[in-house]
């Protein structure tokens, strides 16, 4: 109630800080610095989700996008996330139970719905595989599930906060019918190695296709 928190990225976006306003005399304090050899994601720095008393940022500054948690006033509490995979989304904090949702990535072609309690245990909700993304309530009791994968188009669910299905929303059966790989060409999946990478790619080949004939290619 009494101060405004205000972000501030340079041009180049290697230089990120988070300054406590007092909007009555416009004095300002310095409560979160980041620097980067490279850059800041500007997404990542408009991502800080302010709490009561704490803040939760979004930061790379280990290699991998993860979550951290400071006080108001630039106190570290604890990095909230962990591990080789990066935080895509964060959808806020359920104080009854201490528990912080966030969407992260399952590897290069998944994304999965996850939450993290004050011990850093995590767990995973839904699907492992596709794409799952979440929109919860005022108070984390529920969430409308949003997943889909290569071969399944959007689909809606209500879930509880456990990840326990209530009901079915919207499945979208009919478009997925009309769309069945009995009936159009379907997305197959590849890695392959590149200076040491492996790097992910998919083709897409006529229904009728024959490996003894050429086929004119369309390359992204």
């Amino acid at each position: 109630n009494d101060a405004l928190m205000v972000t501030l990225l340079n041009r180049t976006q290697n230089n990120m800080h988070i300054y406590r306003v007092n909007p009555a005399d416009g004095s300002a304090t310095d409560v979160y610095c980041e620097t980067s050899k490279s850059w800041i994601d500007s997404e990542l720095a408009n991502s800080v989700t302010y709490g009561e008393s704490t803040f939760v940022i979004p930061s790379e500054r280990s290699g991998w996008a993860h979550l951290y948690e400071y006080t108001l006033d630039g106190k570290l509490l604890r990095q909230l996330t962990k591990g080789n995979e990066a935080i895509t989304a964060y959808y806020g904090y359920d104080a009854k139970h201490r528990l912080h949702y966030y969407q992260r990535t399952a590897g290069a072609l998944n994304r999965v719905v996850a939450c993290v309690d004050e011990k850093g245990s995590e767990k995973v909700l839904g699907k492992q595989q596709g794409n799952t993304s979440a929109r919860f309530n005022s108070d984390f009791s529920y969430y409308i599930e949003v997943f889909s994968d290569a071969k399944t188009p959007t689909q809606y669910r209500v879930c509880k906060a456990s990840g326990k299905r209530v009901r079915d929303l919207q499945l979208n059966g009919d478009y997925a019918q009309k769309y069945s790989a009995e009936r159009v060409p379907q997305r197959e999946f590849f890695t392959f190695n590149n200076d040491g990478y492996d790097l992910n790619g998919y083709v897409i080949k006529p229904l009728d296709f024959n490996k003894s004939k050429k086929y004119p290619v369309i390359m992204s």
